[in-house]
């Protein structure tokens, strides 16, 4: 499957929506909701077929922090779950999710929650491609030469100084990881025995003690990075979880 987009708006702060030919769906998505995923896709799915089974199919499924939909409509575009539900807070996503949704005839809940404590419903699969604490990472980005290397321009470091400041509010970012503390901390109440967890993270800032900040029974089993997976088009790693 071939994505084709103008190579710059991704990065674009008035960003226009494109509509795109997505594993099968129409997909509306601009560089505000799409989190990322236009850039990763391949990678990610990749990372999957590697992880488990490619016959693998997860009955009940939830994609947290769901942006406008992206990686939950990948997954059913791919046979990977038979059902998919969306959790995302911020109003813009949702826009564009509750659109793609419709548009697409896909019969899902929408949760529009910020707080796993808030969440209903069992899961035998949680994805998601969670906000990263993005100001050290692009600290560590410019520090390795990674974005001038590899030509890659995800936002300028003085627009993540702005972000920092709740300047540029359409922005989510993970600022000291209190997203991810409160996800571990409250997330196990709704997972079925054996789930499987799935998390997308930025490794150059990735804390490998962060899934101990709450008490839960998750697991960590394998993680994947761009090192093993070429189709990371920059430092990406997809890691693991099981309930245990």
């Amino acid at each position: 499957m071939e994505i084709k987009f103008d190579k710059d708006y991704l990065f674009i702060e008035d960003a226009p929506k494109h509509i795109l030919d997505w594993y099968g769906w129409k997909y509306k998505t601009s560089a505000h909701t799409d989190g990322g995923i236009l850039s990763v896709h391949k990678g990610v799915l990749k990372s999957l077929y590697k992880i488990f089974d490619k016959n693998i199919i997860w009955n009940n499924a939830l994609d947290w922090c769901a942006g406008d939909g992206g990686v939950g409509m990948m997954l059913l575009g791919s046979k990977m779950v038979n059902n998919i539900n969306f959790m995302e807070p911020y109003p813009k996503a949702l826009e564009n999710l509750h659109e793609n949704l419709s548009n697409n005839n896909i019969f899902a809940n929408v949760f529009e929650l910020d707080k796993i404590k808030n969440l209903t419903g069992k899961y035998d699969l949680v994805i998601a491609n969670p906000p990263h604490n993005r100001i050290p990472t692009l600290q560590r980005m410019y520090e390795l030469e990674w974005i001038r290397k590899n030509k890659v321009y995800p936002l300028k470091y003085e627009d993540a100084l702005l972000d920092f400041n709740k300047k540029n509010p359409h922005r989510q970012f993970d600022y000291w990881w209190k997203i991810h503390i409160e996800f571990f901390e409250n997330i196990e109440k709704n997972l079925n025995p054996n789930a499987d967890v799935i998390l997308i993270e930025n490794p150059l800032t990735f804390n490998p003690l962060f899934w101990e900040w709450g008490k839960t029974n998750l697991k960590l089993k394998c993680w994947i990075d761009n090192n093993q997976i070429k189709e990371f088009s920059f430092p990406q790693v997809v890691l693991h979880f099981k309930y245990e």
